[in-house]
């Protein structure tokens, strides 16, 4: 596992998903990505170049509703790039409930991506989940969505910076209505705890000894 520590938006949190043994960075999610959108006056390419690597200004403003951003999404080659954004979409029941579990959790979300359909939550600077609505997911996927009652979908990982903070996650987890899945796990040099969110997405909440990681 790379010794090298992501930039997380939750103070000593950073994120692994499954399938993957090293952190992703922070970011955005499907549908939400600011580096999309185009100046209405320019479409010159080294201004989209310039979008591609940087993202928008600080200032700038999008038009464009997070269906149309998805799609644009779909057509965009990332191969080119130095570095990959991680987009992870999930089907939610309610999508202002998910909005209020999450931010009790500790996650932001980028509104001007976020609407009745979709809310982007920002994982870090290069990683965003994308919560959709279970029929606006199923307009744009090619197979049908599990049922997260009785099946797996995806594991998804979490790693604090202390054994406390894998507890204290976990508490703010049952607190705003998640469900414990499992019984911790302790192995001396990592720790985890796990829980179901709220459409029973499942979550793992690691902390592992530092120089562990970095051996």
């Amino acid at each position: 596992m790379t010794a090298r520590r992501p930039r997380a938006r939750i103070p000593g949190v950073a994120l692994f998903f499954a399938g993957t043994d090293e952190p992703a960075a922070p970011g955005q999610s499907m549908g939400s990505n600011p580096m999309l959108r185009e100046d209405p006056g320019s479409s010159s390419t080294p201004e989209r170049a310039r979008r591609a690597r940087s993202g928008p200004r600080a200032n700038e403003t999008t038009h464009e509703n997070p269906t149309t951003l998805f799609r644009r999404l779909q057509e965009i080659d990332m191969t080119t790039r130095p570095g990959r954004k991680v987009f992870i979409s999930l089907a939610v029941q309610n999508v202002e409930k998910s909005k209020e579990f999450f931010t009790k959790l500790g996650f932001e979300f980028n509104l001007k991506f976020t609407d009745e359909k979709a809310a982007s939550m920002i994982l870090n600077e290069d990683a965003y989940m994308m919560l959709l609505s279970r029929p606006f997911f199923e307009s744009l996927a090619t197979k049908a969505l599990c049922d997260t009652t009785t099946h797996n979908e995806a594991a998804f990982g979490i790693h604090c910076e202390s054994r406390a903070g894998v507890d204290e996650l976990l508490r703010k987890a049952i607190a705003a209505g998640g469900k414990r899945a499992g019984e911790p796990q302790d192995h001396g040099f990592m720790y985890a705890q796990s829980f179901y969110d709220l459409d029973d997405h499942h979550w793992e909440i690691v902390w592992m000894d530092p120089a562990m990681a970095a051996a």
